[in-house]
């Protein structure tokens, strides 16, 4: 666990979102899983106490581990209280919501909250260059699913600084 980093947001509860989610709980880290409707987050933390409920059984984790890691995650419908030390945005690929979202979390969170997304088809440049501070704003992009693929790819944008590389990388 990156000592830089101790909570993180993720953006969005569908099939990544709760991945990664999952991946990050699992890792030590708090998180707060965000999404815009509370039925949505129900069922995304239903989905994901399956999943660890699956991995249990299947004897891949304790029993232990998969109620800590379940216990570490959040759910949230308030935009307010995504005050982190990391942004992991896995909402639709869409260039306009993806630019919104960043600079309303930007807005609400300390200038050394790391911002990242998980797309795989928008430059992360072209999302970074509304914000104020698009050097600590890189590309995190898991594969799905993420909890069994064991591979992270990090994007550094045009304007990523080498701190926020490292701290991604820690």
């Amino acid at each position: 666990m990156s000592n830089v980093i101790k909570k993180v947001a993720v953006v969005g509860s569908g099939t990544m979102g709760q991945g990664i989610a999952q991946v990050c709980a699992a890792s030590g880290y708090d998180v707060l899983l965000y999404d815009i409707e509370a039925p949505l987050l129900k069922s995304a933390l239903s989905k994901l106490r399956k999943t660890l409920d699956n991995l249990v059984e299947k004897q891949k984790v304790s029993a232990a581990e998969a109620r800590e890691t379940l216990a570490r995650i959040k759910t949230i419908t308030d935009f307010r209280q995504l005050q982190v030390d990391l942004v992991i945005e896995a909402v639709v690929e869409n260039l306009e919501v993806k630019q919104k979202i960043f600079q309303e979390i930007e807005k609400i969170n300390d200038s050394d909250c790391i911002l990242t997304t998980n797309t795989s088809s928008i430059p992360v440049t072209r999302i970074g260059s509304v914000l104020r501070h698009p050097e600590r704003f890189a590309g995190l992009h898991f594969f799905n699913p993420a909890p069994v693929m064991k591979l992270v790819e990090i994007v550094q944008g045009g304007s990523t600084a080498g701190f926020t590389l490292q701290a991604l990388k820690d």
